[in-house]
């Protein structure tokens, strides 16, 4: 006697060895940045220091971004209430309201360490329509700065890649329709058991035998 056993309950979901590489559009998205740049263009009038800074670096890791800003510090408060555009590798660009503490950098040496906020007010391309806060800080040199900072993103056409998590909830929910559609395919199969009472099958086994 040959038998064979179907068991759909034991169907493998091999969840936990899921990639995916979906993408969301319209997400909030984590950011980093790091640039190092140069103040061109100084001019001190009024009590205010105007300068145009130029510098080039990275966002997320993409090499090439240009990092370009207005600076208005006031020289009493040392406050900075400015405007930046990053101009990325493709011609995307996004922009906003820069605001630095310079409150510890020294007007004789025009040197020391700042705090720096970057709220974005919109840009073009992926960045059309972006919101969202950088903080960081950097450190002002005689001749160049350098700065870096974290935060979040959010915009109708940026894009996101989702946890795993996500994939394998994706993966248990397909399954789950799946089994479901074979369970109605068998018209509530029922098989007998040894004590002879009905069993429903909530773990459908198949039992095929042949003579």
């Amino acid at each position: 006697m040959n038998t064979r056993t179907l068991t759909f309950w034991s169907i493998p979901l091999l969840a936990g060895t899921l990639s995916t590489d979906v993408s969301l559009f319209g997400a909030t998205i984590s950011a980093t940045y790091s640039f190092t740049g140069s103040a061109q263009h100084e001019v001190i009038a009024n009590g205010f220091l105007t300068a145009n800074g130029v510098g080039s670096g990275s966002v997320n890791g993409l090499n090439g971004v240009v990092f370009d800003t207005n600076n208005h510090i006031n020289l009493t408060t040392l406050q900075n209430f400015g405007t930046f555009t990053m101009t990325f590798p493709d011609g995307d660009t996004a922009f906003g309201n820069l605001f630095e503490d310079d409150v510890n950098v020294s007007l004789m040496t025009f040197s020391g360490p700042f705090t720096q906020t970057l709220t974005f007010t919109g840009g073009s391309g992926a960045f059309a329509n972006a919101s969202g806060t950088l903080n960081g800080g950097g450190f002002i040199y005689p001749t160049y700065y350098s700065t870096s900072g974290a935060g979040s993103l959010t915009g109708p056409d940026l894009v996101s890649s989702p946890e795993p998590r996500s994939g394998v909830l994706l993966l248990i929910g397909l399954a789950t329709a799946a089994i479901g559609r074979l369970r109605r395919s068998l018209g509530g199969c029922r098989q007998l058991g040894r004590s002879g009472q009905p069993e429903i099958a909530d773990a459908v086994i198949l039992n095929l035998h042949s003579s």
